[in-house]
């Protein structure tokens, strides 16, 4: 085996591992998110349960469509500023009327490049990001979220803390349409903005 096939092999390896290491993250999320959402739905139902109130839908599936602009990042050698499309499917469940939890997963449907201080040519390629956020609904449908995640990348997964706002304007049916802007910040000078629109249906 010459020294390009043993490079190969370990470039090979190297990723495998980021991959092994983000699909144990995205595992752990999920089970996080499970526990909140078991133990969160059961505290709220015995808090609601003498009371006499409109049922509540809990229930909230979203698609969601955006743009994401990556400061660091570029195409290619360009020196453009960098907007990439972004879909993505959403879950909320909503305790009450002012406070939920969100399941968020988008995925970024181009290839790029980050350039930081603390990445170098660092490959991105249709990086899938999921979070678990909390929401809070202080007022008519305007909503805060934050909460933990991880950008998953066959090069490199990235550990994210997601902050965001939006207001839901209600159409028929339990519908909602809702304009959404991001930050994430992917650790160290890595930061990504994203602005979209989402639409649900509650249930």
């Amino acid at each position: 085996m010459n020294n390009f096939d043993v490079q190969n092999d370990i470039e090979k390896r190297i990723v495998t591992a980021h991959y092994k290491k983000g699909i144990m993250a995205l595992k752990e999320i999920l089970f996080i998110f499970i526990v909140i959402l078991i133990l969160g739905s059961r505290s709220f139902g015995q808090v609601h349960s003498s009371k006499q109130t409109i049922p509540i839908l809990h229930h909230e599936i979203e698609g969601f469509v955006g743009s994401t602009h990556v400061p660091k990042g570029a195409l290619d050698d360009s020196n453009a500023t960098l907007i990439l499309p972004n879909i993505g499917l959403n879950y909320k469940y909503w305790f009450d009327d002012h406070f939920g939890i969100g399941w968020y997963n988008n995925i970024v449907v181009l290839t790029y490049v980050v350039n930081s201080d603390s990445h170098q040519d660092l490959d991105r390629h249709y990086p899938i990001t999921t979070t678990v956020v909390g929401i809070f609904k202080p007022w008519k449908n305007l909503s805060f979220f934050m909460g933990p995640g991880l950008e998953i990348d066959k090069n490199l997964s990235l550990f994210v803390l997601r902050f965001g706002i939006d207001y839901g304007f209600s159409l028929s049916n339990d519908w909602y349409l809702t304009p959404r802007l991001i930050f994430d910040n992917l650790g160290g000078d890595i930061q990504a903005y994203t602005l979209g629109i989402g639409v649900s249906k509650r249930f």
